[in-house]
């Protein structure tokens, strides 16, 4: 029997999910959990189901052993010239980022560089973090403001205060538009948290 031909509208999307839940050295059950559903979202053949578990297995040891390139992996999705797996890998990847209601520094780095190597708009990775983030089950635990507005120990206080200032009301609005009470706590959370961290700046 002639080897199974993989999707790779599924396969890279999946080798990405997989590079990210790695990337702060702890995967975790959901964040396994949201892939596995991801893929059975996308392919009901129980045969290639567990052809791409097999996949999902060899990709975490790749990560485990450090040897899963996210830019090989981003390259070849640029190579298909198909914007459909752009965004399937990207929004797979910010919703495995969001899966644990913890969004780590490394993480947050490692989204930065795939909207970079896929040559997606930052504000598209923006706009699909704050979609993940409403549609965590739970408020977060914790979140890396700072790395994903970019701040670093270059950004002047002022910038700073500016871009967390546009995050804090855009939390603001999330609040009072929620569609749910569940959606109305994480944004309540959220903007709880950039207040915070915009206290530090100011």
């Amino acid at each position: 029997m002639p080897p199974l031909v993989l999707d790779k509208t599924i396969l890279f999307p999946m080798q990405i999910g997989i590079a990210v839940a790695m990337s702060d050295d702890d995967y975790s059950d959901l964040e396994n959990e949201v892939i596995k559903n991801w893929i059975k979202e996308k392919e009901e053949r129980h045969d290639y189901r567990k052809a791409y578990s097999k996949e999902m297995s060899n990709a975490f040891s790749l990560a485990n052993s450090k040897k899963l390139k996210i830019s090989d992996v981003c390259a070849r999705i640029v190579k298909t010239n198909e914007t459909t797996i752009k965004y399937a890998a990207l929004d797979l990847a910010i919703e495995v980022m969001a899966a644990d209601y913890t969004i780590h520094p490394e993480e947050v780095k490692l989204i930065h560089q795939i909207v970079d190597l896929l040559e997606i708009e930052p504000y598209e990775a923006n706009r699909i973090t704050h979609k993940q983030i409403l549609n965590m089950k739970k408020v977060p635990k914790s979140v890396d403001i700072e790395g994903l507005l970019k701040i670093d120990p270059t950004t002047s206080n002022k910038k700073a205060v500016s871009l967390l200032s546009k995050e804090w009301y855009r939390w603001n609005d999330a609040i009072v538009d929620a569609s749910n009470e569940k959606k109305r706590n994480v944004a309540i959370k959220m903007a709880s948290l950039v207040s915070d961290i915009r206290a530090i700046y100011a």
